[in-house]
């Protein structure tokens, strides 16, 4: 026997708005939200952190903003794609917030700067973090690899940096894919994956 029941929403379905500052209510954004697109057409909601997230058919809020409280709100996609960017020789007492003005450029941050770990086997090392930092962000050409230098000036000095939203490769045999630690070429044991 066939089920009746309607497929779930998909992710590309839902929208996140982000109400003015102020008491606002989800009540208030929905029905900002129904005057829009009809209430047939909007079947799921919460409210999560600051936003309210929804679900709804076939819609064209992102592009429209919808009006709440005389204020024109912003309506983003809740699948935005974010690429992982990797910036590598990036020495520690370079400041997250260099990087984030030169990578601004390419578009916006989805999250923090996080630090890659080396990699080393040995307990003893197992805290050395590498000088690569990872970081994912909206590209404005998300089709596109990233692949960019570029200085950063701390004190007086100058240090060359290169970003990429390409995939790692081994440094071993320099196949796209593995790491040196699973490189089926490896030549002997190495204590640490650089």
């Amino acid at each position: 026997m066939a089920s009746s029941e309607t497929p779930p929403p998909s992710i590309r379905q839902g929208v996140r708005i982000v109400p003015p500052d102020g008491p606002v209510t989800m009540e208030e954004v929905l029905l900002a939200v129904r005057e829009l697109v009809g209430h047939s057409k909007l079947f799921h909601a919460s409210r999560m952190n600051k936003a309210v997230v929804a679900f709804l058919k076939d819609h064209q809020l992102i592009e429209s903003g919808v009006v709440v409280r005389d204020l024109l709100v912003q309506v983003s996609p809740l699948s935005v794609p974010s690429t992982r960017i990797t910036v590598s020789g990036v020495p520690p007492f370079i400041p997250n917030v260099l990087l984030e003005n030169e990578l601004c450029r390419f578009g916006k941050m989805a999250s923090g700067f996080r630090t890659v770990s080396l990699g080393c086997k040995d307990q003893k090392l197992k805290q050395v973090q590498s000088m690569r930092r990872q970081v994912f962000m909206f590209l404005e050409s998300p089709t596109q690899t990233q692949e960019v230098s570029f200085r950063v000036k701390e004190g007086e000095g100058l240090y060359m940096v290169y970003a990429s939203s390409g995939h790692m490769k081994c440094l071993e045999c320099g196949d796209v894919g593995q790491k040196r630690s699973a490189c089926p070429n490896k030549q002997q044991e190495i204590g640490c994956r650089l």
